[in-house]
């Protein structure tokens, strides 16, 4: 049987690790770029995708020109910020419109068309996911006129939904029309910068981040990323989780510790979700005893974080998503009560039921 909780292979770097909170936060200033404070700005290196399991993403040939800084571009007050409160609310919101359209049967080029031409930016995601998903890109469109906040939430609406060929898709169009993936992960960085990733999008960001930072930047951007509550639960858990890959196996629950603790002292109900990490961590290795010890004693985010562990596990080798693991994770899920779960885990639910073909 394959252990999931194997830990992954450290950088064989000859850097050391920022040790103690105080350092990391001296250091975000020195370590953590881009190098240019403009979000549409190049610089930097090759992205990778969403999905699950990850795909790359070939180098574009950059010859369409980003759109020009001015203040026409600069993003309205309705995106600026994560309202955490309706954070939730909206991913559930877009989920339904894109199974209804499915349900209904209206996906279709004119309805997307309708949606696109929306000044309503949930309405343009819908558009985009769907368009991607369908097939429908048109390489004559300039997908850098819609806001980035946009574009990423719907490579991750793709990813949840439809899977890794639709994301790449439509990554590969915007990164083109935005200038390259050096723009285009540049762009994505200066959004978890400054937590403005309204309607979801922060797994794509994430990808993108890593892209083009050296890796102790890498390590340094995921804990500050993981540390700060201005982001939603989610992309917090999944910068802690992917910090795994970044730091010596040694010191990797060190680190979830110290964020979870971190988060306690200022009244943060994410340290919750820190915590499960750290009791998955103690989990035996075997993969029916992981699961099942993920989904002990529910919480407001268990799905949500199973899925994420899942996910990374195996795009970085430490899961096998065999016939056996899937088997278990079906019967785990199977006695789920799917009216008891919040709005992020109904989403992830679906994602783990359609990779695992419930």
């Amino acid at each position: 049987m394959m252990k999931p909780l194997k830990q992954p292979v450290p950088w064989k770097r000859s850097w050391k690790v920022v040790g103690g909170l105080g350092l990391i936060a001296g250091a975000i200033a020195l370590f953590l770029r881009p190098s240019v404070s403009d979000p549409d700005s190049p610089g930097g290196a090759d992205a990778q995708t969403a999905g699950w399991p990850a795909e790359s993403v070939p180098e574009t040939g950059g010859d369409k020109p980003a759109l020009p800084s001015s203040p026409e571009n600069a993003p309205p007050a309705a995106l600026v910020g994560s309202a955490l409160a309706e954070y939730d609310a909206r991913l559930s919101a877009l989920t339904e419109a894109v199974h209804a359209d499915r349900d209904a049967g209206t996906e279709s080029r004119p309805r997307i068309s309708a949606l696109l031409a929306s000044t309503e930016p949930m309405d343009q995601v819908i558009g985009l996911a769907q368009m991607a998903s369908l097939g429908l890109l048109d390489a004559q469109a300039n997908l850098a006129q819609y806001r980035p906040e946009v574009v990423l939430a719907a490579a991750d609406l793709c990813a949840a939904q439809f899977g890794g060929p639709a994301v790449k898709s439509l990554l590969d169009q915007w990164m083109a029309d935005l200038g390259g993936a050096q723009a285009a992960a540049e762009t994505a960085h200066n959004l978890l910068l400054e937590a403005r990733l309204p309607y979801g999008g922060g797994s794509t960001a994430l990808d993108l981040m890593i892209g083009i930072n050296e890796p102790r930047a890498i390590f340094v951007g995921l804990y500050e990323f993981a540390v700060n509550s201005k982001l939603p639960a989610a992309i917090r858990t999944e910068a802690l989780v992917r910090l795994r890959d970044h730091v010596e196996p040694e010191a990797y629950r060190d680190y979830v510790r110290e964020c979870a603790d971190l988060a306690r002292q200022n009244g943060d109900e994410w340290a919750n979700r820190a915590d499960r990490l750290l009791e998955r961590l103690d989990a035996p290795a075997e993969t029916g005893p992981f699961i099942e010890a993920a989904l002990a004693q529910p919480y407001s985010g268990m799905v949500e974080d199973l899925e994420l562990d899942l996910r990374h596990g195996i795009r970085t080798g430490r899961v096998q998503l065999d016939e056996e693991t899937a088997t278990v994770l079906r019967e785990a899920l199977a006695t789920l009560d799917e009216s008891a779960l919040s709005e992020p885990d109904k989403i992830a639910l679906r994602r783990l039921r359609r990779e695992i073909d419930f």
